[in-house]
């Protein structure tokens, strides 16, 4: 681009002039073409991504849509581009989007007589009138002027009327919204913020404005007909401003209306597929997963789809509230959604809820007079019914759910706490070379103590399944498998609240399966230390010895089994063993030496034989030995026919790398099951206990 440039030397009184471009100029410098092409260019870079309410976005919003993206815009180049310096910001003020903004906030030319200014006369000399000559401002600082004494709240709902154009004075009130920053408001505005939306600048209106504007006709007013009065409250509930009690996602915002409130709650949700489902919204769309997230859209569903889609009644219950009534908080509603979607999705939360509804129902809840009632009644009483129950029961049901639901990860050798997936400790199952991408033939981490036990619900599923299918050998890989791929790689709580309370339910049930068996390994210490100290034993067992007794010692999932007789027979097993082999090299010592017995020597028969060892000091021990009665702890008798203890878990194979919180769990447990090896055993307090 061609420019010219001149500047003065005022040492050699010499001027140069620069033709074409001039490399040491500075931003400054840039003419004044050149910077009105460069604000032209960032309105249009932003307009592909600024954000406009969707309540304007309706085809009878066009007006009202043009107004609040053409001030957004205008006050973002005003923010960020006219403030680069003092050329910059006198070039861009004849921009031609302030003339568009002046158009649209005052297409009557009410502020047409405020554009043109009288130049002072001079004092010295000349004509006056000849001097007085019309000025006109630029369209910036009309613009700025009209602002400045029009309320923008009413100008951007009533766009085709100059209703709001110079209403307000020196002293107006200012109020602050989400996308335009501070604006000036009229004195009604000011008197009653909570009447407009923060976001959006959606009015609620009143008796005046709905006259003026023509909302719902002439008859306005006290003496305003049932039909008008029904339409007004109609289009007050339908529009919605109620105070905002969400400060996280609207800072300083007064009032939220219902359309920004459904809008901003969707596009909280919309990108994350569990956030989608759990409020009821529609699935994404089929291009969406290709997209860049700020390009994929994701059309708002009404509210009434929300409440169709959503199964649970709670969830229903707290969307309504907020859209409808701005109860609430955006993330306390989607905590919530996510917890109940959550104990939906992997427990048993409904089938023990209506369980709990039909035990209600057995108990007599129902009067015998609504017998007699339609069933349309019937069926609404028993929402109503329902809704007050699960309202009643649903601490005590969700922590029954819980339950089962840590019972089946123990007991399918998963033994990881879910405080540990929470804060990402897994690294046994989930480690390296282990994703969720890839999964090693063959890897058993957990293997079944008694698999004797599990043969018959084995052969059951073996019916069950169709032979000759495919499926049919990958279901009897995963059963080889365990803990099984989908309990490893299953969601775990999505919020703190709920997963420290499936923590508290875990440990729960780990210390009710594993504490019996664990009763049963102290026993055993108990009965086969002999006059050694069984608590010096436990002590030095580690949790990984603990494991493995409980992983390969059968009867420590007995009650009343019999250590002692299994040790007796382990012994005379090992001394059968023991002489069958001695027999047997005998019997090839036999079978390779001469058969003629040896020669006797003289040295030989006259040898004497030894007389047997004195047992003197052996008795003396033992006397003093029996003499001080060793400290005996009770045990549970031995039974004739030992119980199975139920239910029996898949055991890991090792716990050498397991996370802190599962490894305090097992210590727990292991703890609890050594509390008789601690308790005291004096006299004293053997009399207090008698």
């Amino acid at each position: 681009m061609a420019s010219t440039t001149t500047t003065g030397d005022t040492d050699t009184g010499r001027s140069y002039v620069y033709k074409g471009k001039a490399t040491h100029r500075s931003w400054p410098q840039l003419p004044e073409e050149l910077i009105k092409l460069i604000g032209s260019f960032y309105l249009r870079d932003i307009v592909s991504t600024a954000y406009c309410p969707e309540t304007w976005e309706s085809y009878d919003s066009l007006h009202q849509r043009m107004i609040y993206a053409t001030l957004r815009d205008g006050l973002s180049l005003e923010r960020n581009v006219m403030t680069v310096c003092g050329s910059w910001h006198r070039a861009l003020q004849n921009h031609p989007i302030w003339q568009r903004s002046v158009q649209l906030l005052d297409p009557t030319d009410t502020f047409r007589a405020a554009f043109y200014v009288s130049k002072p006369v001079a004092s010295l000399g000349g004509s006056a009138a000849a001097q007085r000559q019309a000025k006109r401002h630029s369209m910036w600082k009309h613009l700025r002027h009209i602002m400045l004494y029009s309320c923008i709240v009413c100008r951007l709902n009533s766009p085709n009327t100059h209703f709001g154009l110079g209403c307000v004075n020196y002293s107006a009130g200012v109020a602050y919204t989400a996308g335009l920053g501070t604006v000036t408001v009229c004195r009604d505005h000011e008197k009653r913020k909570s009447a407009f939306c923060g976001l959006c600048l959606k009015d609620n209106p009143s008796f005046e404005t709905a006259s003026l504007t023509g909302l719902l006709g002439r008859m306005m007013g006290p003496g305003m007909n049932l039909q008008s009065s029904q339409a007004f409250s109609a289009l007050l509930m339908d529009i919605g401003c109620l105070e905002n009690e969400d400060e996280e996602t609207w800072p300083s915002i007064e009032t939220t209306c219902k359309s920004c409130r459904l809008e901003w709650l969707w596009k909280k949700a919309c990108y994350q597929a569990m956030d989608r489902e759990a409020i009821g919204g529609p699935p994404a769309p089929a291009n969406a997963a290709s997209l860049p997230k700020h390009k994929a859209h994701y059309p708002i569903p009404s509210l009434n789809t929300l409440l169709q889609n959503s199964p649970d009644w709670e969830t229903r219950h707290t969307v309504e509230g907020f859209v409808d009534m701005a109860e609430g908080t955006i993330n306390d509603v989607l905590t919530l959604a996510r917890e109940k979607w959550w104990l939906r999705k992997n427990t048993k939360l409904g089938d023990m809820m209506g369980q709990a509804l039909a035990a209600r129902r057995w108990d007599g809840s129902i009067e015998e007079d609504d017998l007699d009632e339609s069933v349309e009644d019937e069926l609404e009483d028993d929402d109503e019914e329902d809704a007050s129950v699960m309202q009643s029961q649903e601490n005590s049901v969700r922590e029954l759910a819980l339950g089962a639901w840590a019972r089946a990860k123990i007991l399918d050798g998963f033994w990881i706490s879910p405080a540990d997936v929470w804060y990402n400790h897994d690294k046994i199952y989930k480690g390296s070379g282990m994703g969720l991408d890839q999964k090693k033939e063959g890897w058993t981490l957990a293997v079944h103590p008694c698999p004797w036990t599990i043969e018959k619900e084995s052969e059951a599923e073996d019916q069950r399944s169709v032979q000759g299918s495919v499926g049919s050998s990958d279901q009897e890989e995963e059963e080889e498998t365990h803990p099984r791929w989908e309990t490893v790689v299953s969601t775990y709580p999505p919020t703190f609240h709920l997963c420290e309370q499936a923590y508290q339910v875990a440990q729960r049930q780990m210390r009710t399966i594993l504490l019996p068996a664990m009763k049963n390994v102290v026993r055993k210490i108990i009965m086969e230390c002999g006059a050694a100290n069984p608590v010096l034993i436990a002590t030095r067992m580690t949790i990984e010895d603990v494991v493995r007794v409980l992983r390969e010692e059968e009867g420590v999932w007995f009650e009343g089994y019999d250590w002692l007789e299994k040790r007796r027979n382990e012994k005379e097993a090992s001394d059968t063993a023991a002489a069958a082999a001695k027999r047997k090299r005998n019997e090839d010592g036999t079978s390779t030496g001469s058969g003629t017995s040896p020669v006797l020597s003289t040295t030989t028969l006259q040898t004497t034989p030894s007389p047997p060892p004195s047992t003197t000091e052996e008795d003396e021990y033992e006397s003093e030995y029996e003499e001080e009665s060793p400290i005996r702890i009770p045990v549970d008798p031995v039974l004739a026919s030992p119980k199975l203890l139920r239910p029996i878990p898949y055991v890991p194979l090792s716990v050498k790398g397991f996370p802190t919180f599962t490894i305090q769990a097992l210590k727990q447990t292991w703890r609890e099951a050594c509390q008789p090896l601690y308790v005291c055993r004096c006299r004293i307090c053997e009399r207090a206990a008698m």
